[in-house]
């Protein structure tokens, strides 16, 4: 939300197709409401005031704008950008250039199909607790290295 609200950019979100489905399941909750708003009438007690009872779908029709630009619907897919990794090869596409493949305990990602770099796909931020060090160690040889880095490498990516 905080990339969307207030850096107004949209993240690519990388995961299997099964993944997706929740992650949907769970935005359409939190940023749109649920589907069906008719059984949340039932659940005010029988003596509350039926004209009290809130207009749901008026309300969630109003909050549900895109508020950058209010005549358009706010939509999951002005949030999230999904790649998803294909069944059979394991590999997701950013673009033409660019893949991420799934390996053991790793994602690989090459540009123009030349390997890259490699990411562990857990990170024990515990015993890992020194990183912040270690970066800030580096040689300024290595610092040049980054600044050399392709540009896609900038991209918000979130791997699941």
């Amino acid at each position: 939300y905080f990339n969307f609200f207030v850096k107004r950019r949209k993240i690519n979100l990388i995961c299997s197709a099964e993944a997706r489905d929740a992650i949907l399941t769970v935005f359409q909750e939190t940023l749109l409401g649920p589907k069906d708003l008719s059984k949340y009438k039932e659940e005010f007690y029988h003596t509350f005031p039926k004209d009290e009872i809130p207009d749901f779908e008026k309300e969630f029709a109003y909050f549900a704008k895109n508020p950058f630009n209010p005549s358009q619907d706010l939509t999951i897919d002005l949030l999230i950008n999904f790649n998803i990794f294909e069944e059979s090869s394991g590999i997701a596409y950013l673009g033409d250039e660019v893949s991420i493949r799934k390996e053991e305990k790793c994602f690989v990602i090459s540009e123009n199909e030349t390997e890259v770099a490699r990411i562990p796909d857990y990170i024990d931020l515990a015993k890992d607790q020194n990183f912040l060090e270690k970066e800030d160690a580096k040689s300024e040889t290595q610092r040049a290295d980054v600044e050399a880095r392709p540009s896609w490498i900038g991209s918000q990516l979130t791997f699941l």
